[in-house]
């Protein structure tokens, strides 16, 4: 189970609203994540890594029923690591 799909349905089993919410994914959805996303009314999906497999059609799904799709544009935490990495092996 992908953590897309782990996280639609806890919200779920706590009866957490989803509609018109933001999904943060360390990857681009699959396609099964995407029809997933896309049917718990999230409206934003925001990505560090692309998903190449299956990028553009899902891609193309989320534009048709108007899930805006980000790619997350900043420092990720492995980034910070690297940069920083000599402080945390001295």
């Amino acid at each position: 189970m992908h953590a897309e799909e782990a996280a639609i349905l806890q919200a779920a089993r706590l009866g957490t609203e989803l509609d018109n919410t933001k999904l943060y994914t360390s990857l681009f959805p699959c396609m099964l994540c995407s029809k997933a996303i896309i049917n718990a009314g999230i409206k934003e999906v925001i990505y560090l890594e692309p998903y190449p497999m299956e990028e553009s059609e899902a891609l193309n799904m989320f534009r048709q029923c108007r899930v805006v799709v980000k790619k997350f544009e900043g420092v990720t935490s492995s980034a910070f690591y690297k940069f920083f990495k000599y402080e945390f092996d001295s």
